[in-house]
C-alpha cells in the first residue's frame, strides 16, 4: 500500500519488518517475496545496487524452493534492471533463463513481456535481427492471447527498429492502430499517437 502511495520510507520499513519475520520464522517463500518487494522500492528510489542484491537473494531462495513463478518473475526483473545498469550480456543471460522457465510452464503472457525486454536489450546492442525476432514474437504472443493493447511497447520498439534500419517498406506500425476504431478506444487514441 505504502509503495503505491509513494511513501517509500514506510514501504521500506514494512517490507524490512516482513523480511525479518520471514527470516526468523524460516519461511523462505515469504522471505523471497519480501526481498522482491524491497528490490522494487530500491529500484524506484534509484538504489540499483541494493535492488540487484535483493533480487539475487530472492532468486537464490526461489531456486532452492523450486518456486518457478517467483523465480521467472525475479529473473525478468533483474534482467530489466541489468539493462538499466548497462550490463546487456548479463541481462540477456537472466532474461533467457526467465524465458526458458516461463515457456516451459506455458505462460504466453509472461513470455511476451520477457520477449519485449529481450528485444529492447538486443536493440540497445545493435543486434537488429535478434531484436526484430524477439519483438515480433512478443506481438504474436499478445495477439494470440487477445491482449489488445499489451503489445504497444513491442510495437514502439519495432517502429524504432524500422527507423534505425531505414525500413520504410512497412507503413508506420501505429498507423494501423490509430485508424482501426475497433482496436483502440477513443480515449486512448491520443496517447497512442504520441508513440509514433
Amino acid at each position: 500500500v505504502y509503495r503505491g502511495l509513494g511513501d517509500y520510507a514506510a514501504a521500506v520499513t514494512h517490507y524490512t519488518r516482513a523480511l525479518e519475520l520471514a527470516t526468523s520464522e524460516r519461511w523462505p517463500e515469504a522471505e523471497a517475496a519480501a526481498r522482491g518487494n524491497l528490490a522494487g522500492v530500491h529500484w524506484e528510489l534509484g538504489a540499483l545496487d541494493e535492488a540487484v542484491a535483493e533480487l539475487d537473494r530472492a532468486i537464490e531462495l526461489n531456486s532452492r524452493m523450486g518456486w518457478e513463478a517467483g523465480l521467472s518473475a525475479n529473473l525478468h526483473n533483474i534482467g530489466t534492471l541489468l539493462r538499466e545498469l548497462g550490463k546487456p550480456q548479463e541481462a540477456i543471460r537472466r532474461l533467457a533463463q526467465a524465458l526458458s522457465l516461463i515457456e516451459r510452464n506455458g505462460n504466453r503472457d509472461g513470455a511476451a513481456h520477457v520477449y519485449t525486454t529481450l528485444g529492447e536489450v538486443y536493440l540497445d546492442l545493435g543486434r537488429l535481427t535478434d531484436a526484430r525476432e524477439s519483438l515480433s514474437q512478443c506481438v504474436s504472443l499478445h495477439r494470440r492471447n487477445g491482449a489488445r493493447f499489451a503489445d504497444a511497447p513491442a510495437l514502439r520498439s519495432l517502429t524504432a527498429l524500422r527507423a534505425v534500419t531505414g525500413d520504410l517498406s512497412h507503413p508506420a506500425v501505429y498507423s494501423v492502430v490509430m485508424l482501426d476504431p475497433d482496436h483502440v478506444p477513443r480515449h486512448r487514441r491520443s496517447s497512442v499517437s504520441t508513440l509514433v
